[in-house]
């Protein structure tokens, strides 16, 4: 039997992916249904959009993988790292792309998505400092 590491859920880096997994569901829901007459959310031109979505919808698959990795005894690894850094600086970019739009269209939905997207990218930086700082680094070297 397969026994899962739920302790991990109260650490920082626990709470910090929470709020991740937490941030992109909102951001995902308000995409999908947030645009006249509930239909998915336009970010401005077809290549906002489409940024925008693939981000929130890759980051909604990524990162509930590495929490089920963590909950069977996985540690951190240098990918992990490298999905923070990317994925706060996607965020950050679809922030500002969504106020961007907002401002030439005045939509409370794509405000809304702008904001939770800069705070979201925020947060995955946090998880980067994080993670940068508490972790002890060791390589082998071969000869």
């Amino acid at each position: 039997m397969i026994k899962l590491n739920t302790d991990f859920l109260r650490t920082v880096n626990g709470i910090l992916k929470i709020a991740e997994f937490v941030l992109i569901l909102i951001l995902l829901m308000i995409i999908r249904f947030g645009g006249a007459n509930h239909h998915a959310l336009s970010l401005g031109s077809v290549n906002d959009s489409f940024l925008g979505q693939g981000t929130v919808v890759g980051y909604a698959i990524i990162v509930p993988a590495i929490v089920v990795t963590y909950l069977l005894g996985g540690n951190v690894s240098i990918l992990e790292m490298v999905i923070n850094l990317i994925g706060g600086v996607l965020f950050l970019v679809v922030g500002g792309l969504a106020i961007a739009h907002n401002g030439r269209i005045a939509n409370g939905s794509l405000f809304a998505v702008g904001m939770l997207s800069v705070v979201t990218g925020l947060v995955f930086l946090a998880d980067l400092g994080w993670l940068v700082k508490h972790t002890k680094f060791s390589f082998q070297t071969r000869t």
